[in-house]
């Protein structure tokens, strides 16, 4: 799974280097998150066990960003249903918002 999110985040990168942002249109993403649980809505214990258990094996090395992983796959944690893919899409989907959210930021300046 480690292995898919650093492919995503270069080919992510890639979009944002000059000869491909010259070329490419300026449109937003269209990228989809499933519903979060609601503000207070706690996810079960073995969401939230499974949530915890992928961001630690993706991220064995760095604590910190397990946590990061952890808090902001939570939400999720009910949509996922044990399933490994669904976790991926979800934290590409963030990434690749959270990309194109800082390409629009650098755009102003």
């Amino acid at each position: 799974m480690a292995t898919v999110l650093v492919v995503l985040m270069v080919v992510s990168a890639g979009g944002l280097s000059p000869p491909c942002a010259a070329a490419a249109k300026e449109e937003k993403p269209v990228v989809v998150l499933p519903p979060a649980a609601a503000p207070g809505e706690a996810p079960s214990a073995d969401a939230a066990a499974f949530v915890r258990s992928c961001c630690d094996t993706a991220l064995q090395a760095d604590r910190d960003g397990s946590s990061f992983c952890y808090d902001h796959l939570l939400p999720y944690a009910a949509f996922f249903e044990g399933n490994q893919v669904k976790v991926a899409e979800v934290a590409a989907t963030i990434l690749s918002t959270n990309l194109w959210v800082y390409a629009c930021s650098l755009a102003t300046y």
